[in-house]
């Protein structure tokens, strides 16, 4: 009985470790890299279709552009503790956004591009 319950105890150790290790895996972060438009600040912000949209933003790094945020756009929001999921609805003017963008941008001005991802950083 003994070797049966250290086993269990043993057991549940190592599931508790292997859900905590997944978990911490699993929590929203900005992509690798740095942004291609680094502390943007949004100018103005236009609704689409689908809870999508653009925003027109403006970085010290690379000027003017017109971001487009599709569906599969990851938005996060900065906090305290990290990241959290974040959508579309949440950005407004006056916030400050790091965007990574598919890599191609349209020479225009504005700028033109998708993003892949946005980050709303913490307003301190």
């Amino acid at each position: 009985m003994r070797y049966s319950t250290t086993r269990l105890v043993f057991g549940l150790a190592v599931l508790g470790v292997a859900v905590a290790l997944l978990a911490s895996g699993c929590a929203p972060r900005p992509p690798r890299g740095a942004p291609d438009f680094p502390a943007a600040t949004v100018l103005s912000v236009r609704p689409g279709q689908d809870g999508n949209g653009s925003v027109l933003v403006e970085s010290d790094a690379a000027g003017k552009a017109s971001i487009t945020i599709a569906a599969d756009t990851r938005v996060l929001r900065e906090t305290d503790s990290g990241y959290e999921q974040a959508a579309f609805v949440d950005v407004a003017a006056g916030q400050t956004l790091d965007v990574w963008t598919t890599g191609r941008v349209a020479e225009s001005y504005p700028a033109q591009a998708w993003a892949t991802a946005i980050v709303i950083r913490a307003s301190r």
